[in-house]
C-alpha cells in the first residue's frame, strides 16, 4: 500500500508540476494577447482561480492597474451561488 501512495504522490507532483508549467506559458500567452488593451485600465476583476491568475496578477499590479478577485476564498458552491445572487433578475 505504501508503495502505490508513493507513487500517487509522486505522479500529482509531476502533473502539478507540468500544471503550473503549462498556465504560466499561457499566462504569458494571454499577456501579450491583452497587454495593448490594458493601457490606460484602472483595475481588473477576475472570476478565475488562483492558479489561472496568479502569473497575470503581478504583471497587472507592475502596471498600476487595481486587481480585484470578488469570490477569492469561496469553494465551488459557493462561487455559484455567489454567480446566481448577482444573475438572478428578480
Amino acid at each position: 500500500m505504501r508503495k502505490v501512495v508513493e507513487t500517487v504522490g509522486r505522479r500529482r507532483f509531476i502533473l502539478s508540476r507540468w500544471f503550473r508549467r503549462v498556465v504560466c506559458s499561457c499566462a504569458s500567452e494571454v499577456w501579450k494577447a491583452l497587454e495593448n488593451y490594458f493601457f490606460g485600465v484602472g483595475s481588473v476583476v477576475f472570476f478565475a482561480g488562483r492558479r489561472y491568475r496568479e502569473h497575470l496578477e503581478p504583471r497587472l499590479r507592475d502596471c498600476r492597474i487595481e486587481v480585484q478577485v470578488p469570490m477569492e476564498g469561496l469553494v465551488m458552491g459557493e462561487q455559484l451561488a455567489w454567480l446566481k445572487r448577482r444573475t438572478d433578475r428578480r
